[in-house]
């Protein structure tokens, strides 16, 4: 008689584990920014890095890292940092592709 009862009461307890701790599980896989930069700029003295805003049409500002060629040419790099972290915090990424 135990044997069956255990079966039952094992997936009741862990299911109300689980929502118990929901909140903390989704938050901690959520992605959570870091306004600010994370690296100071002044990191990268031989390399010509401006640091600008775009606005967009529904009036967010995005913060975004202009990084000229060293010699003129028609290419352009969009570099994307992802969804860890910030921007400043790969910016030897985007250097590594000039």
């Amino acid at each position: 008689m135990r044997w069956p009862l255990t079966l039952v009461l094992i997936p009741i307890i862990c299911i109300a584990l689980i929502t118990l701790y929901m909140d903390d599980i989704v938050n901690s896989l959520l992605f959570h920014p870091v306004k600010g930069l994370s690296v100071k700029l002044e990191k990268f003295k031989n390399i010509d890095i401006e640091n600008i805003f775009i606005k967009t049409s529904d009036g967010i500002k995005i913060n975004a890292f202009y990084l000229p060629a060293k010699i003129p040419t028609k290419r352009t790099i969009l570099f994307f940092h992802g969804n860890a972290g910030n921007a400043s915090q790969r910016l030897n990424d985007a250097i590594s592709l000039m």
